[in-house]
């Protein structure tokens, strides 16, 4: 792999990169050579996961469409009155969904626990 920056004694002139940076090779027409990996010019940074199974927000959007449930549904009727009675059937579908959801996540937590997770 190419040392950089290029010293001297390789015939080219020394470039100067400033500290904390990692200087990018130039692209060549063949391609990497032989053992050598591609660069690639995004990069991602090292941000790490806060919810791996996605469990927890999942648990969030279940319980938001619990409290929809709930107030539609204490105020049902002037719902239906206004023609807006369709809500109620809005919250308790998103809370069956949230249900699947869930169950679908422990899943996941369980699969990835014991070792058996592959990005599904």
């Amino acid at each position: 792999m190419p040392v950089f920056p290029p010293t001297p004694a390789d015939g080219q002139p020394e470039v100067r990169v400033p500290e904390g940076s990692v200087p990018v090779p130039e692209p060549t027409a063949a391609g990497p050579s032989a053992g050598e990996q591609p660069h690639h010019f995004l990069v991602q940074a090292p941000v790490p996961v806060l919810d791996v199974d996605g469990f927890n927000v999942t648990i969030l959007g279940l319980i938001a469409f619990a409290v929809g449930a709930v107030v539609t549904g204490v105020f049902y009727s002037d719902l239906q009155a206004q023609g807006r009675g369709w809500w109620l059937g809005v919250c308790l579908s998103g809370f069956v969904l949230g249900l699947i959801g869930m169950a679908y996540c422990l899943y996941r937590r369980a699969r990835r626990r014991a070792g058996r997770w592959d990005r599904d």
